[in-house]
């Protein structure tokens, strides 16, 4: 079988998707009385949650001297990171494997020689993609106030619209379930170490893989012949 690049970015459309989800997220800081007094909007990244902590500690050091070198600095928290953690096939998904759809492509977002022709499209391939939404805060009020925004609206599953292609204007609708949330909890702090409330929430994303499309020539015209036998009876 001879290799054919074909890359339709599900993956990242996927990804771009699941973060959409958590983009608005923010929170409120209170007095001791109890009254907001600030709003605090909660960043959102696709990466490691320690991976900023990593690059700032580079700009601080003591040299051999003992010399501190640089401004210390913190991490901003709240902060939210998406991270990604893996696929797997569904079986229990599986649907008309062997069957093809079919389209005309002057109805889709299709342009050129290719928009006089069907697109001929396989039933794509169930996976399930694995995310974990890392949640860090400084203190355990800001921690309830996020997952708060966050747990009441999976019961147990959200939906998201994507679109199978970039260029059809058809979206598929993918379930998002919440597997799990785990709190990470550190019992030891050094004098130099911050405090920090940590959470993980467990997402899965019942997607699809698609599998190369083709175009079809469009049957525009259909010759017949007729022929007459001598009883009359035309064939």
């Amino acid at each position: 079988m001879a290799y054919q690049y074909y890359y339709p970015k599900t993956l990242r459309n996927i990804s771009y998707a699941v973060l959409n989800m958590f983009k608005d997220i923010g929170i409120k800081k209170y007095d001791a009385s109890g009254t907001a007094i600030q709003d605090l909007a909660v960043p959102l990244s696709f990466n490691q949650p320690e991976k900023s902590a990593m690059w700032i500690a580079q700009n601080h050091y003591f040299d051999k001297v003992g010399t501190e070198v640089g401004q210390r600095s913190y991490v901003q928290l709240p902060r939210m990171a998406l991270m990604w953690d893996g696929l797997s096939y569904n079986a229990d998904r599986v649907y008309g494997s062997n069957e093809y759809r079919e389209w005309l492509a002057s109805s889709l977002e299709i342009s050129g020689p290719d928009a006089q022709t069907i697109v001929v499209d396989a039933q794509p391939t169930p996976y399930d993609i694995g995310y974990t939404l890392a949640i860090r805060t400084d203190s355990m009020d800001y921690m309830s106030q996020i997952l708060e925004n966050i747990l009441p609206y999976f019961n147990p599953n959200r939906t998201i619209r994507v679109k199978e292609f970039s260029f059809f204007n058809i979206e598929r609708e993918l379930n998002v379930k919440l597997t799990g949330v785990t709190p990470v909890v550190t019992a030891d702090l050094s004098e130099s170490d911050r405090r920090q409330v940590s959470c993980d929430i467990g997402l899965n994303v019942e997607a699809f893989m698609y599998r190369p499309f083709s175009h079809e020539s469009i049957i525009k015209v259909i010759h017949s012949k007729y022929y007459t036998i001598e009883d009359g009876t035309t064939l």
